[in-house]
């Protein structure tokens, strides 16, 4: 009460349970930076966990469970490297979030990202590949963020996310195949489809994006409504 947020710093094996409360904490890490390498944050009842990364970039390795809606603030990277299993919703606020090796929010109810990064990198760390990051039928909220999708040499790469929503300012959603090794490669995120308010805009950027053959791709289930014979806008 009336001090500075404290960090958790869960080693492997610990755990910390919210108990159905709101806990407003300092940035979370963990000593180990692999997956597996941090404790687990959970609550059986709904809980809310907001981390202020405000005092430098961290790794946590371990996982947030349960009941837990789950919001991040502040100006540093947090990079995640074990699944996050949480069933309520994801509120990313600023800087960016990482998610490797075997990182996801795939079981999260939305994804919310207002001037905010989020990073699904399958090209760093132990290279994982993992075409399920997030829950396919979390809806995605977009304000003034950017959302990258990284691909694995030598894999087809795909992400399927819910409803994208373009809720405020300049949004950028980028699509990079990893074209370092290997004959074949892509990286294609899906969306089940696309609706814009407030103006907002977006730029799909990617490496020969939409072409054929080893390039990166934006696809929506249900198709945006389009003028001028495909276009999009203008916006």
């Amino acid at each position: 009460q009336g001090t500075a947020p404290k960090l958790i710093r869960g080693g492997a094996g610990a755990t910390v349970d919210l108990n159905g409360t709101v806990q407003y904490v300092g940035r979370i890490s963990s000593l180990g930076v692999a997956p597996g390498g941090g404790g687990t944050i959970t609550s059986a009842a709904p809980a809310t966990l907001v981390s202020n990364m405000s005092a430098g970039d961290r790794t946590f390795g371990g996982s947030i469970t349960g009941a837990i809606t789950f919001g991040r603030v502040g100006g540093y990277t947090l990079t995640l490297e074990s699944p996050q299993t949480y069933t309520g919703a994801t509120y990313l606020l600023g800087s960016a979030t990482s998610l490797q090796d075997d990182a996801t929010f795939a079981n999260t109810s939305a994804l919310v990202l207002s001037y905010a990064t989020l990073n699904l990198n399958n090209n760093s760390g132990l290279q994982t590949a993992n075409n399920n990051r997030i829950a396919d039928a979390a809806p995605v909220t977009m304000r003034g963020s950017t959302i990258t999708y990284n691909g694995r040499s030598a894999v087809y790469a795909s992400e399927t996310m819910g409803a994208l929503t373009l809720d405020l300012g300049a949004n950028t959603v980028s699509a990079n195949p990893n074209a370092g090794q290997g004959n074949y490669y892509s990286a294609v995120l899906t969306f089940a489809s696309l609706q814009r308010n407030n103006n907002a805009t977006v730029n799909f950027t990617g490496l020969n994006l939409g072409q054929i053959g080893n390039t990166g791709g934006v696809l929506f289930t249900t198709a945006p409504a389009t003028v001028g014979g495909g276009f999009l806008g203008a916006w």
